[in-house]
């Protein structure tokens, strides 16, 4: 096959010994050997900062970069900074990839802005527990097309299954949001969609999502800080008014969804996670915070209608864990 330019890599690492070389094996191992490898040590406390400066020292592609701890987007972030190549891909650290993941996005980065990989989730016992993959591959060419593709959420959420083009990133500096954990894939992914005038989603599940019971995700009490934080970097995206209609509905809704999390959170979590005074300056910048956004002025008859879905989607949430609890007796 014909080579393209160079791909950059970027694997963010914290506290990753288990799953480490399996993830950077899986990536030296591939059919498409036109990469860099950055691996971003962020400040562990483990052995994998020794674990990547070992692979670096083997091979000329990797490189390593050590940094204090400072979250998975400031990881990703250096990361940016430091790329050579012309495209971009995220490996998550204890993921994987089969091993002709960058062979099928390489096929496509020319052609389209944007090339996308349905994936697996594994578990801890190498067992597929689920596959989000297609039939077939969807196109689209043009904003209004990318717009309608985009909201096959289930593909767009995540950036770790994906190939960017390094231009776009680098011409309009888009980042990851910094304090924030929460949901920081997808509004990386909204302010790539602003740019992105063709894509591509494969059926291929060449991407390995491994499912890491002590990884952020997994966190039961999340600062309810960085749902506030997300919801003002989805009010900024949005008063851009650079993206279609369907993606504007689904940042508003999420801004939403985020304040509406946080202000719950403030009632059910526990006194020791959160004191009452802390419970109170919060709600006052839930509603500082919320006030000027443009939930109020362009999604204000909008909201009663996501506030019926959010009360089903906790119903069917708090019914199915019964279930569980009552099978497991």
């Amino acid at each position: 096959m014909k080579n393209i330019n160079k791909i950059s890599i970027i694997v963010p690492v914290y506290n990753a010994k288990s799953y480490l070389s399996r993830c950077i094996d899986s990536i030296l191992n591939q059919t498409y050997q036109d990469f860099e490898l950055i691996l971003v040590d962020d400040g562990s406390t483990d052995c994998s900062g020794e674990i990547c400066d070992k692979y670096a020292s083997n091979d000329i592609r990797i490189r390593v970069f050590h940094k204090p701890n400072g979250g998975v987007s400031s990881a990703r972030n250096l990361g940016l900074s430091k790329i050579n190549g012309n495209y971009v891909i995220f490996v998550d650290s204890d993921d994987f990839l089969m091993p002709n993941h960058l062979e099928i996005l390489a096929q496509y980065a020319e052609i389209y802005d944007w090339v996308m990989t349905s994936r697996k989730i594994i578990d801890e016992d190498n067992k597929i527990r689920n596959e989000y993959n297609l039939s077939q591959k969807i196109e689209a060419h043009g904003k209004l097309q990318v717009d309608k593709v985009c909201s096959n959420l289930i593909f767009y959420i995540l950036v770790t299954n994906k190939l960017y083009k390094a231009s776009i990133i680098k011409k309009h500096n888009i980042q990851f949001i910094n304090n924030s954990h929460v949901h920081e894939d997808r509004i990386f992914n909204l302010n790539y969609t602003r740019y992105v005038n063709s894509l591509i989603m494969l059926p291929e599940s060449t991407y390995c999502g491994v499912i890491n019971p002590h990884s952020l995700t997994h966190m039961h009490y999340v600062n309810l800080i960085m749902f506030i934080i997300s919801a003002e970097a989805m009010d900024a995206l949005l008063k851009n008014k650079e993206l279609g209609q369907n993606m504007s509905n689904h940042a508003a809704y999420y801004m939403f969804n985020f304040y509406l999390r946080a202000f719950l959170g403030c009632l059910y979590y526990p006194f020791s996670i959160l004191g009452i005074q802390k419970r109170i300056l919060l709600i006052e910048n839930i509603i500082k915070s919320s006030r000027n956004t443009v939930l109020f002025s362009q999604y204000k008859t909008m909201i009663p209608k996501w506030i019926v879905k959010r009360i089903k989607y906790y119903y069917k949430k708090i019914f199915s864990r019964i279930i569980l609890k009552c099978k497991s007796k």
